[in-house]
């Protein structure tokens, strides 16, 4: 639960860094009200952009979790040292 709720903390430090990334939601909300243009294409702008923020997280989650996890140990073929 202790990843899962960084994960998700992670994901809106990430959304409020990149908010330049709403302004065509905005956009869309404007013309909304302006030219009636339906309003699920606000929404759907929305949830494209935090699905964007949400897999872009993820991946770099886990390239950081293979990137940070330990090598084996090589076979030691050196034949002088001990055992």
């Amino acid at each position: 639960m202790r990843r899962l709720g960084s994960f998700f903390l992670t994901v809106g430090f990430n959304a409020v860094l990149n908010f330049a990334g709403t302004i065509p939601a905005w956009i869309l909300l404007v013309l909304h009200f302006t030219i009636d243009l339906p309003l699920w294409l606000f929404w759907a702008a929305l949830g494209l952009f935090l699905l964007g923020i949400t897999v872009k997280t993820l991946v770099f989650s886990l390239l950081t979790r293979a990137g940070n996890a330990p090598e084996p140990r090589p076979e030691n073929k050196n034949p002088y040292s001990k055992k």
